[in-house]
């Protein structure tokens, strides 16, 4: 598995988009959002297409799904390579605190 085009976001919860490609199961790539809470939790938004409803209101939906056990397998190898890829681009995501002084 190997994550291209990493791009750093650090957007509230969302901290990268990235393209993963996995040769293994015949070249497919898939592109990807990774979010991340301040608690650690994460998840991986996988394939996401976005549309805009008859309301005109933005909407998305994911254009694959796997099995749990797949995702759950493939968001952990996922994550290692996510955070190897903040490594080797100096990428710190920010900490959210309570403290910052209120611009107002």
């Amino acid at each position: 598995m190997e994550i291209k085009n990493f791009k750093p976001i650090d957007k509230g919860m969302l901290k990268s988009v990235f393209t993963v490609s996995i040769p293994e199961w015949g070249n497919i790539e898939i592109d990807c959002a990774y979010f991340e809470k301040g608690n650690g939790s994460y998840w991986i938004n996988y394939a996401v297409k976005e549309y805009v409803n008859k309301e005109g209101k933005k909407k998305s939906f994911n254009q694959v799904r796997w099995p749990q056990a797949v995702v759950d397998r493939l968001s952990k190898a996922i994550r290692e390579k996510v955070k190897e890829e903040e490594v080797k681009t100096g990428f710190v995501p920010i900490e959210p605190s309570n403290e910052e002084e209120v611009p107002f």
